[in-house]
């Protein structure tokens, strides 16, 4: 059996400026791309 899926996510994050204490909240992508390959082994 053989899987596979892709998925997209949004994060959302606080970050900082390193020479000002000035922080602002900005919205981080990311992709995901997965495969799995799923098998039994004889006698178990």
């Amino acid at each position: 059996m053989r899987v596979f899926s892709v998925s997209y996510d949004g994060y959302l994050v606080n970050a900082s400026d390193s020479g000002q204490s000035n922080y602002h909240t900005t919205m981080v992508p990311s992709l995901g791309i997965n495969f799995g390959l799923c098998f039994q082994i004889p006698g178990w």
